[in-house]
């Protein structure tokens, strides 16, 4: 009760702690006003009337007025592994996760070896090879080139692996042609399916010409990148018939009908280039129908004109021997009728002389490679 000034009438104050009318009073919650001045991250307790403490709640530290949030991975590395990365996800709340090349919880992580999972990312034809924390090196296995991520193969493992060979290789097995074989490099332009029809290959098939056009799409004894191509006239396939080369307009041509679309697939022993047109080595209606299976040796000789050097193998007594299997298959270098008639007189002559048979049998020898075909 406090007295008025110069006798005036006595009014009621609550006292400090209480708000009312001073009639009625009734004490003062400050927590249940605007969480009694704490921050929003404090608890605020009542102590007495009208008096209350600030408490920052778990995870902040301050003085209960002011509280900021505890990064726990600044104190031990938030209780995470030392081969681990501390990631704040709350308040004083931490996850863990293993650096690269470890394994674990986070809480504990362990070295691991990468070439274990996946061969450690490098190409299925490479060779992975840990190198320790966590990393590894990866090296193309032998017979395959590239970066140990990417790895290519022979020229003829490419033509079989990759989908854009397709085509290339439906007309190898249609031809019964194997493959590429041999240490090469070959230069190989192979026709895209997309843009070609099996119906030329089933015509050179019936025609028993199938090989001569697969094996004009092959240049052995040669790497041609695209470089070369362009400063190329001219080049001769496996056929023995040659590919003309030109320029326009950047792309390069080949017999003034197909045009290199895709180029420099490079191998271990080689490069493919793609074309949009298949090649062919001749016209085929201004050659026989060839019956390829029921030739023999002696029938293929007279028919390609190559019997005067047939005469000569069977002059030299090497029939018998060719007709061996242990000499199967065999490969002959065959000088033409018109090559052997060209000789001088005298070389015929000598070559027909019963005397120099053996002679004879070692020239003819010298034109055939046993066990290769």
């Amino acid at each position: 009760c406090v007295t008025g000034p110069q006798g005036s009438a006595a009014v009621c104050v609550c006292a400090a702690g209480y708000e009312g009318n001073g009639t009625f009073c009734r004490e003062l919650d400050l927590c249940s006003r605007s969480n009694g001045g704490c921050s929003e991250f404090a608890v605020c307790t009542k102590v007495s009337p009208g008096e209350r403490t600030c408490a920052c709640k778990k995870g902040y530290t301050g003085d209960g007025v002011v509280c900021l949030e505890i990064d726990g991975c600044l104190v031990n590395n938030g209780g995470c592994h030392t081969a681990a990365e501390c990631i704040r996800t709350g308040p004083n709340v931490t996850a863990c996760r293993c650096h690269t090349g470890f394994q674990g919880s986070g809480r504990f992580c362990y070295l691991v070896n990468p070439c274990r999972t996946d061969n450690g990312g490098c190409s299925k034809y490479a060779l992975c090879k840990d190198t320790g924390q966590g990393q590894r090196n990866c090296t193309c296995r032998r017979g395959h080139v590239g970066d140990g991520l990417n790895c290519r193969g022979t020229t003829n493992n490419e033509v079989y692996r990759q989908s854009e060979n397709d085509f290339f290789r439906k007309m190898l097995s249609m031809s019964e042609n194997p493959g590429l074989y041999g240490d090469g490099p070959y230069t190989i332009f192979v026709p895209l399916q997309e843009t070609n029809n099996e119906s030329t290959i089933n015509e050179w098939k019936r025609a028993g010409r199938l090989e001569h056009m697969v094996r004009y799409h092959i240049v052995s004894c040669e790497i041609l990148t695209l470089s070369d191509l362009k400063t190329t006239k001219s080049v001769v396939s496996v056929s023995g018939y040659s590919l003309e080369l030109s320029l326009k307009e950047g792309s390069v041509w080949i017999n003034n009908r197909s045009v290199v679309v895709k180029s420099d697939y490079t191998t271990s022993n080689g490069v493919i280039h793609h074309i949009d047109t298949l090649l062919t080595p001749y016209r085929l209606q201004d050659k026989p129908q060839l019956e390829s299976k029921t030739m023999n040796f002696s029938t293929a000789a007279t028919f390609y004109g190559y019997g005067r050097f047939y005469k000569l193998i069977e002059d030299a007594g090497l029939l018998p021997v060719l007709q061996m299997p242990i000499h199967q298959p065999f490969t002959i270098f065959w000088p033409t009728d018109k090559a052997l008639d060209s000789l001088p007189r005298e070389r015929r002559h000598w070559l027909v002389n019963p005397d120099h048979q053996d002679q004879l049998a070692a020239t003819v020898k010298a034109h055939i490679i046993r066990n290769s075909r």
